[in-house]
């Protein structure tokens, strides 16, 4: 993705033991908020720092998520 068109990324760290930190950037804050919604099931609420899923109980890993707008 060309950098001029980003305003938004997403950085999470998946809690699987490898602790590697993740980006994906998207062009518009929805579309971020559409991702983690969809892909994470994460409800992100506008002004949070930073969002916890919890995928624990249906036996997957927690990770921690934060939406930045650039």
């Amino acid at each position: 993705m060309e950098t001029d068109n980003v305003n938004a990324r997403v950085t999470y760290l998946v809690d699987d033991w490898s602790r590697v930190i993740h980006e994906r950037d998207f062009h518009t804050v929805r579309e971020a908020e559409d991702w983690l919604f969809e892909e994470m099931k994460v409800a992100y609420r506008r002004g949070a720092e930073e969002v916890a899923a919890d995928w624990e109980s249906s036996g997957g890993t927690g990770a921690a998520l934060q939406l930045c707008v650039i």
